[in-house]
């Protein structure tokens, strides 16, 4: 339910959730999320480290729940998150970090400029 809560609220602090709530919200602004329950998520199963012949017969796995083909088997709604929750929305924001990394051959000319000796004894 943490990444649920995390969609339906304007208050998430960490710089990545941020920016894949507000990718999600763009996404499917309209959409209602709802809470699947462990043992009706096919997310889940590899949590429990099955064993290989049990994961390859695992209908849930291969198939996903039973309400993804059958309304009438929908689980109760009662844990529905609203993307859009409230009407005063708060600003989001966007961090980066950039960086110059030198290229391998930049490092390598380097390197023969500041010290041939090395390299013409390794060649050796």
């Amino acid at each position: 339910k943490t990444a649920l809560s995390w969609c339906s609220s304007y208050d998430v602090k960490e710089d990545f959730v941020s920016n894949r709530v507000r990718q999600i919200r763009n996404n499917v602004p309209q959409a209602n999320l709802m809470y699947i329950r462990s043992e009706m998520n096919p997310a889940d199963i590899l949590t429990r480290q099955p064993k290989a012949e049990v994961f390859l017969k695992n209908t849930l796995w291969w198939n996903g729940p039973p309400f993804l083909v059958s309304p009438e088997s929908m689980p109760p709604q009662t844990d529905l998150f609203n993307l859009m929750p409230e009407e005063g929305m708060k600003k989001e924001f966007i961090t980066t970090d950039t960086s110059i990394i030198p290229s391998a051959e930049e490092i390598v000319s380097q390197s023969k400029q500041a010290r041939p000796d090395l390299i013409l004894a390794s060649k050796a």
